[in-house]
């Protein structure tokens, strides 16, 4: 399972055009074990994938519980739709929705403004409710959820899966739209 995310990851940093994806955070790619009940479940990239000048680079580590925020963003995703065990995280930007409706890709949104104070304030509550809530009513995954930004919280989209390279590549038409 590792090794599907290793592979993963080394094709989405040999490929230039994913770099105007990376948000300023950072990108994880995250991919879970079946039924994964906790974050120590769910293997991601350590450190994350940054810039390197125009290519996009980490240090290559893989490892379980390496991830928590886009780990429980995925947690609370396949409690819902079970055959999701991958998620990846890209900038939100008005160019890059409008790539993915230009791919046809589905969205769902999250707005953060709706996003009740109590939640607001508990980090470790937040992402699983804007997940929860963006999902509500939906009969079919959608292939990612953009999160509005707010104060201190960078937007971005979070693309969501069944597999680390399917993720990837799903990445990389987003970035080749951008071209």
């Amino acid at each position: 399972m590792k090794a599907d995310l290793r592979e993963a990851l080394a094709f989405f940093e040999s490929n230039p055009s994913t770099s105007a994806l990376i948000p300023e955070v950072g990108t994880n790619i995250v991919h879970s074990l079946k039924n994964a009940k906790k974050t120590t479940d769910i293997a991601g990239v350590v450190g994350r994938v940054r810039r390197c000048g125009t290519m996009p680079c980490s240090l290559g580590l893989v490892e379980f519980g390496s991830s928590s925020h886009v780990a429980r963003m995925l947690l609370e995703f396949s409690k819902k739709f079970r055959a999701t065990r991958t998620a990846i995280n890209i900038a939100n930007t008005t160019a890059i929705r409008n790539a993915c409706n230009h791919l046809n890709f589905k969205l769902a949104f999250a707005d953060r403004s709706k996003e009740p104070k109590q939640i607001e304030e508990n980090e470790n509550q937040s992402m699983q409710w804007l997940i929860r809530n963006s999902l509500r009513g939906l009969k079919r995954a959608p292939d990612a959820v953009v999160f509005t930004g707010a104060m201190g919280k960078e937007p971005s989209l979070v693309l969501f899966g069944p597999s680390p390279r399917a993720m990837v590549e799903k990445a990389i038409k987003i970035a080749r739209e951008l071209e």
